[in-house]
């Protein structure tokens, strides 16, 4: 009794490692910005984003585009999965998870101001892009090994696939007025948004080997806009603010596929409560403390208390992410930034949203009308958990750190 209970922790525990961190990288009120400016700067991109790509964050700077401009921006992400704690006092008993390398596209835009004459104090843009608005991919291995009897070793290996998110077309049109004020508005269409995971998982003990294979698969749909302003009143200061409304999010086409191990395939359907997610409103702030130097800062809401994922409502707290970033100018613009965004996990007993903390840094190289932009960020999150059991209490202290690396290519054409 005491292995099969002990199985059947090992087994939950695992199983919540894998909710939380795909319902982590779904990232439902954190939207991904992979603008490699903005990124570099601790993720404040309401003002820092730049060309054609702003349209994702803050439509109203694309009006502020000096010609016509093209851009596309790619990332890739790796990290670790960390519960030492859970298994220290189990001899013979291990967990360890990673995120694998996975390189990914993460947008292409388009953007086009036109002047208005005669004295052209108004100009008005249009732009279209597309993008991972809530980024779910990655690539994960998780191994776990324990003792299911004494003398047999029982190790089971998973290889996660998530693939997908809630990918959206976003035409975009801002309007400029001297240079200095710039309203935009962008519309938000799910488009090629399939969602899935992949699990192959094998077993492996002293007399046996076997492997299964579950399969998750779905559609999401749902559309939202996104209005912008940005205003510059004096040269060195630059005030911006977003509005992204609440929307549905429906997942379409719920598949469930199950491969054992004499290749037998079981599948079935089903459909889910949509998700409700509340607007979030965010504020920018950049400042040249001195003709080289510029700070940032950010703040945007994580109304959690108010969002419905799959009908009820969670009792969780709201959030906030905190933004900052620094940018010195010259041949080579050198970037860096630190934030703290509120994300929806909890602590056991605690209605208090967990924080995903991080650090950036990147540089920018213009050449001629092509510019270069790249970013590096290292982030952490973690989650505790206690529960009591007839052997004593059971606890883990579970944590994730996460490395990404991106980068964009920009090619103005001067008006």
């Amino acid at each position: 009794m005491k292995y099969i209970a002990l199985l059947m922790i090992i087994l939950l525990s695992a199983t919540t490692f894998a909710d939380l961190t795909n319902e982590y990288y779904l990232e439902r009120f954190c939207p991904t910005d992979y603008d490699a400016r903005a990124r570099a700067m601790g993720r404040t991109g309401i003002v820092n984003s730049t060309g054609s790509g702003s349209i994702f964050y803050n439509p109203a700077n694309i009006g502020r585009l000096d010609g016509i401009t093209f851009q596309a921006g790619a990332r890739a992400r790796f990290g670790s999965m960390d519960n030492d704690d859970f298994y220290d006092d189990r001899e013979g008993h291990y967990w360890e998870g990673k995120y694998e390398f996975h390189p990914k596209i993460t947008s292409v835009s388009f953007a086009m101001p036109y002047g208005l004459p005669p004295a052209e104090r108004i100009s008005i843009a249009f732009g279209i892009g597309y993008n991972p608005y809530y980024d779910g991919a990655s690539k994960k291995n998780t191994e776990l090994q324990y003792h299911s009897s004494p003398g047999n070793i029982y190790t089971t290996t998973n290889d996660i696939k998530d693939i997908g998110g809630l990918n959206t077309i976003s035409p975009a049109v801002a309007i400029t007025f001297n240079d200095q004020y710039s309203v935009g508005l962008a519309y938000n269409k799910s488009v090629m948004s399939k969602k899935g995971v992949r699990n192959e998982c094998s077993h492996k003990s002293k007399s046996q080997t076997e492997s299964t294979e579950r399969e998750f698969e779905s559609e999401f749909d749902g559309s939202f806009v996104t209005l912008g302003v940005i205003a510059q009143p004096i040269p060195e200061l630059t005030i911006g603010a977003t509005y992204r409304s609440g929307f549905r999010l429906v997942e379409k086409n719920r598949t469930y596929t199950f491969t054992d191990a004499d290749g037998n395939k079981t599948t079935k359907y089903w459909e889910k409560a949509p998700n409700e997610l509340p607007a979030i409103i965010a504020l920018g702030v950049a400042y040249h403390v001195a003709p080289t130097v510029l700070v940032a800062g950010e703040y945007q809401t994580r109304t959690f208390s108010d969002a419905r994922l799959y009908g009820p409502k969670r009792d969780i707290d709201d959030g906030a992410c905190y933004r900052i970033g620094v940018e010195f100018q010259s041949s080579v613009l050198f970037r860096a930034g630190m934030f703290s965004d509120a994300i929806l996990i909890t602590d056991e007993d605690d209605d208090t949203p967990r924080t995903l903390k991080g650090i950036t840094v990147g540089v920018g190289i213009v050449s001629n009308n092509v510019t270069y932009d790249f970013f590096g960020e290292y982030s952490q999150w973690s989650y505790a958990h206690e529960w009591g059991t007839d052997f004593g209490d059971t606890k883990f202290d579970y944590k994730e750190t996460h490395l990404i690396l991106g980068g964009s290519i920009t090619v103005t054409l001067k008006r």
